[in-house]
């Protein structure tokens, strides 16, 4: 699978990229605005891993922006935030766009992975 992670924490990118290349191709971005600079010159992403809370960007335009691009565009969100609306709202609204709680174990982005493949 070709795969985005995007988090401003790059504890979590370097965790999550090296966990994520040892079976895919994975590229990681802790900005948002470059993430989406680098998405609309290259759709070609199985699934996007972004993280709502985030600076200068936050999660919750970033998505948009993306599906903007690609409606059926599948993203995981990742997010210590468990009671915020516009996570709700999002994947309500988008069949394609799951929630992770953080902190999570990284055999969950494993099954949530196979899930997708399935």
């Amino acid at each position: 699978m070709n795969i985005m992670v995007v988090d401003d924490e790059r504890v979590m990118t370097d965790t999550l990229g090296d966990f994520l290349s040892i079976d895919h191709n994975v590229i990681v971005f802790n900005s948002s605005a470059d993430a989406l600079k680098h998405y609309k010159s290259n759709l070609d992403f199985d699934v996007i891993f972004t993280d709502f809370q985030m600076p200068q960007m936050s999660g919750d335009e970033f998505i948009k922006e993306i599906l903007v691009k690609n409606s059926t565009q599948r993203i995981i969100i990742m997010s210590g935030f468990t009671n915020d609306k516009n996570l709700d709202r999002f994947e309500k609204l988008f069949a394609n766009i799951q929630t992770i709680q953080k902190p999570f174990d990284l055999f969950k982005i494993s099954d949530v992975l196979n899930l997708i493949n399935a």
